[in-house]
């Protein structure tokens, strides 16, 4: 048995207050849902980050989307997108603690910012793992008992 859906066009008679009312109610709990989320992921976060020992790190990476790259001046085949360049653009932060004694101002939270330009438009595992390798490498020479 196959499901199938039709999408039928119909006229609905209301004002425009009720237009919105009747929006805004439908998109609301997605809305409330997003919000409790991204509060729930910032505090834990930063709970990890508030309760992060010498020798631990917290990773926090970002995927973004493909970019398209632009010239100052195109060609038409290039600005109609048919040659266009695209590249992927991968952030990553890293917080940790430095080595030193448990009352040393070095012993505070340390944090690290990084951006990986990259020519691969793969984002399945191995491509991640291959755009963190870097970054996992300079975790391990500014902390090496982790």
């Amino acid at each position: 048995m196959k499901k199938c859906k039709i999408v039928l066009k119909d006229k609905i008679r209301c004002s425009k207050l009720e237009l919105l009312v009747n929006e805004f109610n439908l998109i609301l709990p997605k809305l409330m849902k997003h919000i409790d989320n991204r509060n729930h992921q910032y505090k834990s976060l930063d709970d990890l980050k508030r309760n992060l020992n010498v020798g631990e790190v917290v990773t926090h990476a970002d995927f973004s989307e493909n970019f398209l790259c632009k010239y100052s001046s195109e060609i038409q085949s290039v600005y109609f997108g048919g040659s266009r360049v695209q590249l992927f653009h991968h952030k990553a932060v890293i917080y940790y603690k430095n080595i030193g004694s448990v009352n040393s101002t070095r012993n505070t939270l340390k944090v690290k910012y990084f951006c990986i330009i990259s020519d691969t438009l793969s984002h399945d595992a191995a491509a991640i793992i291959i755009h963190l390798r870097p970054i996992l490498s300079i975790i391990c020479q500014k902390i090496p008992n982790l």
